[in-house]
């Protein structure tokens, strides 16, 4: 059941690249025949080794934000967030004031943008509450394990889709009949979406140099491929300007040479005398007066 219009929980700013630990990694299915997992989980010492969600996955959150026992369903959002986690991407973004390509758990307020950031291959959803789901059609591998008490254990790389086998049991009074039966087994993977919240101010100018072909003067978002979000600033740069300047100046004195040139070129065929007049060492002219 999705989440949707909650306020949601300000857990700080998250402006820098974060790396979570390496177990956040890893899926846990719920048992060896599920067809679904979790990532971002621990096995929980005060229940006996129960899976939880680990909040230790979640970028920290500013001293006194309260840590939900299950995170998982939504925790809240950062802001100024402007850079995903390692190994997770910009999947989904929302503007305050349009539809957004999946059920936002958490408002925007006014000239707010929100980025789903989710590992690479994931999409957005709301499960709940924001989460990022893959399903599993292609041949991938992960890493899996499950909990022992408070230990993680039979960590196995898993190929996915996985060959399953089916059993059926069917007993009378005279006979029991077992069949077996395989199928491929799709799986869909869960992992946490971390939300992060900015307006357009908060955005750093971009370092790279503005191309001189740009369309647009007007500032806008850029995303690298890390999930890092930046602001570029179209037009052209001061040295353009120079040059451009420069090469104006010179086209209009080309342009009024060239006109005087042809000026002067056309006065003097006008004055010139036709070879025709020149007979007998006398030239006529039109005026009547003959030297």
């Amino acid at each position: 059941m999705a989440q949707t219009g909650v306020a949601g929980v300000l857990l700080g700013p998250l402006t820098t690249t974060w790396t979570m630990p390496q177990t956040c990694s890893i899926f846990m299915p719920g048992c060896s025949t599920c067809d679904n997992a979790y990532n971002g989980q621990s096995c929980n010492p005060t229940s006996g080794g129960q899976v939880m969600d680990n909040t230790a996955c979640w970028p920290p959150a500013t001293s006194g934000v309260a840590s939900p026992s299950w995170p998982f369903v939504g925790w809240g959002f950062y802001s100024p967030g402007l850079a995903c986690p390692a190994g997770y991407t910009s999947a989904c973004t929302a503007v305050y004031g349009q539809r957004p390509p999946w059920s936002t758990q958490f408002s925007l307020v006014p000239s707010e943008t929100a980025i789903g950031c989710c590992p690479t291959g994931f999409a957005c959803a709301n499960v709940n509450g924001n989460t990022c789901t893959a399903t599993v059609t292609h041949s991938t591998t992960i890493q899996t394990a499950f909990c022992s008490g408070t230990n993680l254990v039979d960590f196995a790389v898993a190929t996915l889709p996985s060959i399953a086998t089916a059993t059926t049991t069917e007993t009378n009074s005279a006979t029991t009949d077992v069949e077996s039966s395989t199928f491929t087994r799709i799986m869909t993977l869960y992992a946490p979406m971390f939300q992060l919240n900015f307006h357009e101010s908060d955005l750093p100018a971009s370092t790279t140099s503005s191309s001189a072909s740009s369309t647009s003067s007007s500032p806008s978002e850029t995303s690298s491929g890390n999930g890092t979000l930046s602001k570029s600033s179209g037009g052209l740069s001061n040295g353009a300007k120079i040059g451009l300047g420069v090469g104006i100046g010179l086209g209009v004195a080309f342009l009024l040479a060239f006109g005087a040139f042809i000026y002067y070129y056309r006065r003097s065929r006008n004055n010139a005398v036709p070879l025709g007049n020149l007979r007998n060492g006398r030239v006529s002219c039109a005026c009547g007066i003959t030297w």
